[in-house]
């Protein structure tokens, strides 16, 4: 059973998401990006298993969008990563984040 969420997210339209046990790292060096997510979640009650893949996307019908472990390349740094561990987006305008972290690595010879 998933412990009650340290967040949850209720929006009109939209099945209740929560979330526990979160952890977003992010790491860069010269040589490579890096980025994983930790998590627990729910969705309606329902226990989701998001597997440490970037992007992983949880069904929410046409109202919304849930991305798991979205990963985004940092601008202007020779290597780096943006890790959003959730990010849901609806066609209403939400724009939620929960759980960032960011890395990057400059002036790489």
């Amino acid at each position: 059973m998933v412990p009650g969420p340290f967040a949850s997210i209720g929006l009109p339209g939209l099945p209740v998401i929560g979330i526990s046990g979160l952890t977003s790292k992010s790491s860069s060096s010269c040589a490579a990006a890096k980025g994983s997510v930790s998590l627990e979640l729910t969705v309606a009650g329902a226990p989701i298993t998001a597997p440490d893949t970037p992007g992983y996307e949880v069904d929410l019908g046409l109202a919304g969008r849930l991305v798991v472990n979205e990963q985004i390349p940092v601008e202007g740094a020779d290597k780096g990563l943006t890790v959003n561990a959730v990010h849901l987006t609806t066609l209403a305008g939400v724009d939620v984040v929960i759980g960032s972290s960011t890395s990057s690595a400059h002036d790489c010879a």
